[in-house]
């Protein structure tokens, strides 16, 4: 995004039509007001759907702006070709300011900055924003610009991706007194030609104990080379689980009885990780335009979705967890902790257990089982089969031999919507060599009421691992503005030689409701619990909570006042008062937080805490101190945590410091110190993540993940404290790079910053210097009183004029500053020798044309009057 001109011009043009527009309504127009009256010429970014077309000339008046390129704005806009022939009429036309509906710059209101996207397809709403000079659109949501799927279906990766080594790590260190616990993990990702990569997980502990040596362990969880072939299958090799296998990186094939542990060997299977969701005609989808970041939640009726945190701009929302039908969404839109607005838009989708289509796998190779009870190294042969059988119902099967052993698990589910109601069921059947035998059941219906019931029974000649019986069920109910919550669990557990070896019977039932009263909002729960067992015992337990949430400057302030008592069979009865307050700071993609809590339980037993977190895009780090107090006892412990991400390619080490990524974009700010500037120069973006604002100079990691399209976006930085104006010199439209793992997207930042200085030149006489010429860059005359306006690209120390033959050299000293203009009064300007002038500007074929053509000039600058 270009910015045409510095935020204090800006204001003043602002004022000045203000003023204009009083007079004309008194009276005549004033002397000098003519020219704002009927309007002029300007250059202003044109923005529709979140994306930015660049800077544009149009005629700007008291009420209306109009394009002078409006074809060629639809273009840089990205708009179709239709869309450009239906628009085109609509955005020659003037069109009114409504500036009124900007957001004030530092004091943004919410709902500012938007407004309904016309449902007429030829007609275009739009905002003047003369704070940012900018002209928002708001067409028919209809002209949307999509990203265009392939003829297949399935996604292509970028072309400019590069492979590069992504890691993540974090490390972790707990205790208290002589005791800790060391705890590190590292995820790594190696892209390797143009469709494969090596992934691996690697974990270190050290555990020490009183009185005891300490003990280290290290291991690798997985370590494999992938290789995807022509988009829709792959193979793999190395040490692997069963996680790709429940995902579309490998199926869906959610196996939850046959042995499918940890192996080294060869697996080669069908991929869906490259379908491109958003071509699937069986989802409609859902686009939200914000004018500021906001908190989305979307409705089935009163029936809650699912919540999204989404930036400003146009985003479509990722319905992949909504349930298949077609019904009218409700999307709740908070600004501000405040409902601003309410949309219901039409949703369908028809995808459903049975799809999407045969998927495959086949697996062999040697046992490398977690579980020391099982046998390692034993030789593994395991295969899958998942097809639909009808729109809405779906089998799987599974076949697996380890050791001397055979399984066979089948698997059959249905989904289907009954009227409001979302069905899910599921069942399976494990038969195996050895005598094992198991069965699975699982049923869920979602609507305003929620039921979920599980079942497993496991049964086998040998029960060294997992034969039991279990059975969970609850129900959540929505009970007079609260919820209800009841759940009950069974497990039976068999020991050889006996049955039963153990049983466990709970029982709960919970009330929770959330009252708001003022500022303060009061929370409530009520609870019972019954459990019989090993331990046995029943009980009752009330909660209430206080807390209050207050935002200040970029900052917040949590206050929570609890208390709590509870009573058991057992005699454990006793109360517990709980005091704590947060303090959390948010600013360019940095957070802070420091929280404190003291709990006193029964006057006797006391726990104090305190937190420190921080989250900077380079890492999140947190570290702990707690105290527990007793009668007779106390202890202190302690906890450290921190995490950050790394990449290594072709153009360096990138640093970034968001987690659960296995790709990437490599960002690199051009360095402008050459210029005297070093302070935020863009604001970049990529993906779900929070904005980043980088200086120059600076290089950032910006994590995302594989087999995944994102949206990246780069545009100035705003609301900064500069002494100069800055602008990205090419951000262009917003970047939808496919990333396979294990590749990096390289993208440069230009930018540029332009210095403004606002001052007056005399000669040693004290006479203006009117119509003299600037020799540092090409810039309008000196006025008739020897004022000027002058943008430069650097910081000038020195401003060297040329007038009526005679050379003059100006020191520059900045009095004041206001928002970016630089103010440096009336400077007095002494003669300059040919000879002295500084080699970058006296090399300039401008310069020494103006140089030429003057008259001749003393070389040694000496000037005895005019």
């Amino acid at each position: 995004m270009r910015i045409p001109a510095p935020a204090l011009v800006r204001l003043a043009v602002a004022l000045v039509l203000v003023l204009a527009c009083v007079a004309v309504q008194a009276g005549p127009v004033p002397a000098g007001f003519e020219d704002l009256v009927s309007g002029q010429r300007e250059r202003v970014e044109v923005r529709a759907f979140g994306r930015s077309a660049g800077l544009w000339p149009a005629w700007v008046t008291l009420e209306h702006v109009q394009l002078e390129q409006p074809a060629q704005v639809l273009a840089a806009l990205g708009m179709t070709t239709s869309a450009q022939q239906a628009l085109l009429p609509a955005l020659s036309l003037p069109l009114p300011r409504n500036s009124h509906l900007a957001c004030v710059h530092g004091q943004p209101q919410p709902g500012c900055g938007w407004r309904p996207p016309s449902e007429d397809p030829t007609h275009m709403h739009a905002i003047f924003d003369e704070g940012n000079g900018a002209l928002l659109l708001f067409p028919a949501l209809r002209w949307l610009p999509r990203a265009s799927p392939g003829a297949d279906g399935l996604h292509a990766p970028s072309e400019h991706a590069e492979n590069a080594l992504l890691h993540q790590q974090t490390l972790a260190l707990s205790g208290s007194g002589s005791q800790y616990a060391l705890n590190a993990h590292g995820s790594a990702t190696l892209g390797v030609l143009r469709a494969g990569h090596v992934g691996g997980n690697w974990n270190y502990a050290r555990h020490a104990w009183p009185g005891q040596r300490a003990r280290t362990h290290f291991q690798f969880d997985d370590l494999y080379y992938r290789h995807d072939l022509a988009r829709r299958h792959y193979l793999q090799v190395g040490r692997m689980d069963r996680r790709n296998l429940a995902s579309t990186q490998g199926g869906q094939f959610g196996f939850g009885m046959l042995p499918l542990d940890r192996f080294d060997g060869v697996r080669a299977g069908t991929t869906q990780a490259y379908v491109d969701a958003g071509a699937d005609t069986g989802a409609a989808p859902l686009t939200v335009l914000l004018s500021r970041p906001a908190r989305v939640d979307a409705y089935d009726g009163e029936r809650l979705l699912q919540t999204f945190y989404l930036p400003a701009g146009v985003t479509d929302l990722d319905t992949r967890r909504f349930p298949p039908g077609s019904y009218d969404v409700t999307l709740r839109i908070h600004e501000d902790g405040r409902l601003l607005r309410t949309e219901t838009l039409p949703f369908a989708r028809t995808q459903d257990w049975g799809e999407p289509g045969l998927q495959w796998f086949v697996q062999g190779g040697r046992s490398r089982a977690r579980d020391v009870r099982l046998d390692a190294g034993d030789r593994v042969l395991q295969a899958g089969l998942r097809m639909p059988l009808a729109r809405q119902l779906g089998m799987s099967l599974g076949v697996a031999r380890v050791a001397e052993a055979s399984h066979a698990e089948l698997r059959t589910g249905v989904r289907h919507r009954l009227g409001r109601h979302d069905l899910h069921a599921e069942v399976g059947a494990l038969v195996g060599s050895d005598g094992r035998r198991g069965s699975q059941q699982q049923l869920s219906v979602r609507n305003t009421v929620s039921w979920n019931l599980y079942r497993q029974r496991l049964r086998g000649s040998r029960c060294r691992v997992d034969c039991a019986d279990s059975l969970t069920a609850s129900l959540t109910v929505p009970l007079s503005g609260g919820s209800l919550y009841l759940g009950h669990s069974r497990r039976r557990t068999l020991v050889p030689g006996r049955w039963p070896g153990g049983s466990a019977r709970s029982l709960q039932a919970a009330y929770g409701v959330t009252r708001q009263w003022r500022s303060v909002s009061i929370g409530t729960r009520l609870g019972a619990w019954r459990q019989t067992g090993s331990i046995s015992d029943q009980g009752l337990q009330l909660s209430v909570t206080l807390s209050r949430l207050q935002h200040a400057a970029g900052a917040s302030q949590l206050r929570r006042i609890g208390a709590e008592a509870r009573r058991t069979q057992s005699g454990d009865a006793g109360q517990r008062l709980l005091l704590a307050q947060s303090w959390r700071r948010e600013q360019d993609a940095t957070a802070r937080e420091v929280a404190t809590e003291v709990s006193v339980q029964d006057a006797a037993d006391v726990d104090a805490l305190l937190a420190l977190r921080t989250a900077t895009p380079l890492g999140q780090t947190s570290a702990v101190l707690s105290h527990h107090r007793q009668a007779h006892a106390s202890e202190t412990g302690y906890s450290l945590s921190h995490g950050s991400a790394l990449a290594l390619s072709p153009r360096g080490l990138f640093w970034g410091g968001a987690p659960g990524a296995d790709a990437g974009v490599a960002v690199s700010v051009d360095d402008a110190a050459a210029s005297g500037f070093d302070g935020a120069a863009a604001e970049v973006k990529a993906g779900a993540s929070r904005r980043q604002v980088l200086r120059s100079g600076q290089r950032r990691l910006l994590p995302l993940s594989g087999y995944q399209r994102h949206q990246v976006e780069v545009q100035d930085a705003h609301g900064h404290a500069h002494d100069a104006s800055v602008r990205v010199t090419h951000p262009g439209p917003a970047q939808q790079p496919f990333l396979l793992p294990g590749r990096l997207i390289a993208l440069p930042v230009g930018v540029e910053a332009t210095f403004t200085y606002i001052g007056s030149a005399v000669d040693k006489a004290g006479a203006a210097l009117a119509g003299a010429r600037i020799l540092n860059a090409a810039v309008p005359r000196l006025g008739a009183d020897g004022g000027f306006i002058a943008e430069f690209p650097q910081r000038e120390a020195v401003l060297y004029l040329l007038q009526a033959g005679r050379l003059l050299h100006c020191p520059l000293q900045v009095r004041e500053q206001r928002s970016v203009v630089l103010l440096v009064g009336q400077v007095a300007c002494t003669p300059l020798a040919r000879d002295a002038l500084p080699a970058r500007i006296a090399l300039q074929p401008r310069v020494q044309l103006l140089l030429e053509d003057a008259a001749p000039i003393a070389q040694e600058g000496q000037w005895s009057g005019p």
